[in-house]
């Protein structure tokens, strides 16, 4: 388990992801608008450990024991985009912080979430979740 997390940052977490170049394409007046994606833009790795960085220091991905959450997940939980649907906050925290451990023994790992769609897929989730 995670620890404790304000959802009040959720906004700040989700304004992160959409100042990552490429993602521009989601501003709009009125905000944030989850069906402009951008799957299959390629961020440096520059720009997903920044993310990361700006994920941790604020506390949204933190330190448990993900491999023992991974085995109540279930198989193919890595990649799969439909978990995301009904994902509560923790869930989507528990996600992003073992996604963030894989891609340190995985290289790549991270890239390849981003160029499928999965990570707009997530933000889009947490966006609705942000009160």
């Amino acid at each position: 388990m995670l620890p404790p997390f304000n959802q009040y940052q959720l906004k700040g977490v989700v304004d992160q992801y959409l100042r990552m170049p490429g993602n521009i394409n989601k501003h709009h007046s009125g905000g944030y608008h989850p069906a402009q994606g951008n799957a299959g833009h390629n961020h440096s790795m520059r720009e997903i450990d920044g993310l990361m960085a700006q994920l941790d220091n604020s506390g949204f991905i933190g330190p448990f024991n993900w491999q023992d959450w991974s085995k109540n997940m279930p198989q193919g939980w890595e990649t799969d985009i439909n978990l995301l649907n009904n994902a509560d906050v923790d869930t989507l925290r528990s996600l992003m912080t073992a996604h963030n451990r894989i891609d340190r023994t995985a290289d790549g790992h991270l890239d390849g979430l981003f160029a499928s769609g999965y990570i707009d897929k997530f933000f889009d989730r947490l966006a609705q979740l942000a009160p």
